[in-house]
């Protein structure tokens, strides 16, 4: 389950320089006000573990000052993915917004981890690729301008499952995956902020891609060769924001 923790590490790690970079952009904000115009320290710690960021004016524009450089520039902007950032559609899988969101998504990685097991190359392209095509759907279907988060991605793995499950006829697990994923969909419309376009664009993607791969064997091929996946996202937008 090595791929896993490697993504559990990443995300967990891009979170934690996510709240360093909330707290120095307030401590330079601070800096440039006067004393009655600063916010408390605090106020960055509550921003990263709530999600939510105060909007001050300064110098004529409205600045989400407790917001990581991290958000800013690779959090799903629909307006910015529109000008060109394609970069961010993946980007976003990686950052999330507060400690509900990267607790809830970590343990939810830590469900699905066993789907890694011989198919470390159907686990990854599938997680990337859902990831993307979720993002898609917010750019698309969604209401709201900002997302991040690796539900998507997540979803397309289940989304793979139970594609799979159906065609190795294991039809109880099959039923007890989807009355999760469908509990999840409906807590999904009533949370506040929670962009649950993302979750059917990477479901869907996921069953797309293994109605492609999966065989009733029970094996799982990746849709393509994961180092292929990886090169040939670097030479798309997504990676030349990188390379550049």
């Amino acid at each position: 389950l090595k791929l896993c923790a490697v993504l559990s590490v990443l995300m967990a790690t891009l979170w934690l320089w996510q709240g360093y970079q909330g707290w120095t952009n307030l401590s330079t904000f601070n800096a440039t006000q006067p004393w009655y115009r600063r916010l408390p320290g605090s106020t960055a710690i509550e921003s990263w573990l709530l999600g939510t960021h105060p909007v001050v004016m300064a110098h004529g524009h409205a600045l989400a000052v407790t917001k990581s450089t991290l958000q800013r520039d690779f959090a799903m902007d629909t307006r910015l993915v529109d000008e060109g950032q394609l970069h961010r559609l993946l980007t976003a899988c990686f950052l999330h917004n507060s400690v509900f969101h990267i607790l809830f998504n970590l343990g939810y990685l830590y469900t699905v981890a066993p789907l890694e097991v011989g198919c470390r190359g159907a686990f990854l392209s599938t997680f990337l690729i859902s990831g993307i095509v979720g993002n898609l759907a917010f750019l698309h279907f969604g209401e709201a301008r900002y997302a991040v988060g690796a539900s998507g991605g997540l979803c397309g793995l289940i989304g793979f499952e139970l594609v799979s499950l159906l065609r190795s006829r294991k039809v109880r697990e099959f039923k007890v995956l989807l009355r999760s994923t469908f509990g999840m969909l409906i807590m999904g419309l009533f949370l506040p902020g929670c962009a649950n376009t993302c979750h059917v664009g990477g479901l869907l993607c996921g069953f797309a891609v293994a109605l492609l791969v999966a065989r009733r064997s029970g094996y799982r091929a990746p849709l393509l060769p994961w180092p292929f996946l990886l090169a040939l996202l670097a030479l798309m937008p997504f990676g030349r924001r990188f390379l550049s």
